[in-house]
């Protein structure tokens, strides 16, 4: 955030623009690049060790929820379902986007450092095929192909070997 503002009705946020979100980019492509897939996978990894080292958990990364600015750095948004590790008030509820959620977000568990890894992986998965590890428009079949954590890469594009070592 770049500042605040007051008027008599109103109370502004002024913030940086941001060109699109990774999803707005996977929108426009069939998948990106093997430079621009590391490079945002860089930045996530060092926004969640961030975040874990403050002691707090997403819970909610998935592609509608990373900027990019007209240079590809990545800023996370939406903290709405944010939590601090040690919080007293460990919820269980389910939050977050479907295709995203680990296994034991979905069986009612609470998160868990590994939930936003596992986020994570799954962004990586889209950004390297453009498509979701688990698709889907029915939430039980979703919710059981990531409880069997089984990913089926497309055999119709090639794919670099490090991409499936990270996600796997």
């Amino acid at each position: 955030m770049l500042g605040t503002s007051v008027d008599e009705d109103n109370f502004y946020l002024i913030c940086e623009l941001y060109e699109d979100s990774l999803e707005e980019l996977l929108a426009m492509r069939v998948k990106l690049s093997f430079n621009l897939c590391q490079a945002i996978t860089a930045q996530l990894i060092v926004a969640i060790h961030f975040l874990q080292q403050n002691g707090v958990l997403h819970r909610d990364l998935c592609p509608q929820n990373i900027m990019l600015d007209s240079n590809k750095n990545v800023k996370l948004i939406d903290f709405g379902s944010a939590r601090k590790i040690d919080s007293e008030s460990k919820r269980q509820s389910l939050v977050g986007s479907l295709n995203y959620l680990s296994p034991e977000m979905i069986r009612g568990q609470p998160a868990s450092l590994g939930s936003d890894l596992w986020a994570l992986g799954c962004i990586v998965f889209q950004m390297s095929t453009g498509r979701t590890a688990f698709p889907g428009l029915q939430s039980n079949a979703v919710q059981s192909q990531i409880e069997s954590g089984v990913v089926d890469w497309p055999a119709d594009i090639i794919i670099d070997p490090s991409c499936i070592n990270f996600v796997t």
